[in-house]
């Protein structure tokens, strides 16, 4: 027969703690757990309910660190047998641990205003106690430099109050969505990162707490899944949440903006900014996503999986994404953070294009899309100049060899293009390279270095004019031409 007795109504009266209130500091934990209880008796009661009904006597938090218990092979389930009269809370608790556990294996100790019960390793290694309040301490977590209005309100829905919050082994995700909900803000989860701390959106959480808020409550649940190990900040109104050492590197993501020098680029910065109204995609394609975001800015974007590769990303990589009415740029970023570590990837914009893939690949490109216009000696290489500035209303290759857009460029262009296939061949590039780009309005030129970019190895390929010529050939034979038709970079 398991049960549980337990006279806790007439201690909290001797005690003169009005039940409900949270103890203020830590000396006022300590005081309800000096309560005297004038019987306690536990038959078989598992380990889980004994802590909670003595953290309801003592109306205090409890929060237990069942990863710990777990490996020493204390269960929640473990049965707990134990009959005491006159004495402590804290007396009692402590012998609940050394009944489920044996002497020293499980202790306890007051931690700010709560108490934390784990294996004595782990309870060295919980962090400092803030001079703050939970509420404050969750209020004032980071937030990336340049935070304005946006994030200030979402801290300020933070602050709603929860009269009770009681998880009773809720799952990590479920108890996430019950803050995302209540407080009615955006929120993304690193679950890659979390992972790798121990933490799953199967995590089971146990927690009690009166008159607290939504960011206490958070904190005090990333706390339970992940001692010291997991943490959340506000940084382009959505709440982040990711390990402690990535928080600053992904909120740095968010709050990323590029440089901008044509009025080309302003416009497509602008697209960006356009809102994406519901996203809830729990497996979702990044390949198809970067389409969809691709579609929504109506931006020209340029998706260098290439590039991404490096950093463990493909198309069919896949995400875990849920937002609501965020812009395109943030909704993209956390999209590519979801699929790879914070400052793994990154986009830039050049001549009016949304570059995207891994930092250094992607500064390389959009340099490239800088270069010109061309220098040229003749008025037929100023022709041709011309030709590829000329606006194009839309280039559509998806997979296309690279032979079919070269040709399709010449009629374009209405210029001549000579493409050196025998060098070509040399550095391992077929006719048959795949092409895939999607761009409107775009001068010529910008279609060709992309293709070009999109075909081969990076510095691969390039094209220079000359004799009322495009030629596209491997850097080290465009340099045997007159060196100023080559293409010049723009001041």
């Amino acid at each position: 027969m398991r049960r549980i007795g337990l006279i806790a109504a007439c201690a909290l009266i001797w005690a003169g703690v009005a039940a409900g209130a949270a103890p203020a500091n830590e000396a006022a934990v300590r005081t309800r757990l000096a309560v005297v209880l004038p019987q306690v008796d536990f038959d078989e009661a598992a380990l889980a309910d004994a802590v909670a009904f003595l953290a309801q006597a003592a109306d205090v938090e409890i929060s237990v660190d069942w990863k710990s218990l777990t490996a020493a092979e204390v269960l929640r389930s473990t049965p707990v047998t134990l009959h005491l009269k006159n004495v402590t809370i804290a007396q009692a608790l402590r012998l609940v641990l050394a009944a489920a556990a044996g002497p020293g294996e499980v202790e306890y100790v007051v931690h700010g205003t709560s108490v934390v019960v784990g294996t004595p390793a782990a309870l060295r290694a919980l962090p400092p106690v803030s001079t703050t309040r939970p509420s404050e301490a969750a209020a004032t977590q980071p937030v990336a430099a340049g935070a304005g209005e946006q994030d200030q309100a979402v801290l300020k829905k933070l602050q709603a109050s929860l009269p009770v919050l009681t998880f009773d082994r809720f799952k990590l995700i479920d108890a996430i969505e019950f803050f995302r909900t209540t407080a009615a803000v955006n929120v993304f989860v690193d679950w890659r990162s979390l992972k790798k701390a121990g933490a799953t959106g199967e995590t089971l959480i146990t927690l009690q707490r009166r008159d607290t808020t939504v960011a206490a409550g958070l904190s005090m649940t990333l706390a339970e899944a992940a001692a010291g190990k997991l943490a959340y900040g506000v940084s382009g109104g959505v709440v982040v949440i990711t390990t402690a050492d990535l928080l600053g590197p992904l909120s740095q993501d968010l709050q990323h903006r590029p440089r901008l020098q044509a009025k080309a680029d302003f416009a497509a910065a602008r697209a960006l900014t356009a809102l994406v109204p519901s996203m809830n995609l729990p497996e979702a394609r990044l390949g198809t996503l970067m389409e969809f975001f691709r579609k929504t800015s109506a931006a020209n974007m340029y998706v260098d999986w290439r590039g991404l590769k490096k950093a463990g990303i493909t198309p069919d990589t896949v995400v875990s994404i849920k937002l609501d009415n965020v812009p395109v740029r943030a909704a993209m970023v956390l999209a590519l953070s979801a699929a790879a570590p914070a400052g793994a990837t990154t986009y830039d914009i050049a001549a009016g294009v949304v570059v995207v893939s891994a930092p250094a690949e992607a500064a390389a490109i959009a340099s490239r899309l800088q270069t010109g216009p061309e220098r040229t000696a003749t008025p037929a290489d100023r022709a041709v100049v011309e030709k590829l500035g000329a606006m194009f209303p839309e280039f559509i290759f998806n997979r296309s060899e690279l032979q079919a857009v070269t040709i399709f460029l010449r009629e374009s262009t209405g210029a001549n293009i000579f493409v050196d296939w025998r060098a070509l061949r040399r550095m391992e590039i077929s006719r048959a390279a795949p092409v895939s780009l999607q761009l409107r309005d775009v001068p010529n030129r910008i279609a060709l270095r992309l293709a070009l970019i999109e075909a081969a190895p990076p510095g691969a390929l390039d094209y220079a004019v000359k004799d009322g010529l495009i030629y596209i050939a491997p850097p080290d034979v465009l340099k045997k031409l007159t060196p100023q038709t080559r293409p010049a970079k723009a001041p």
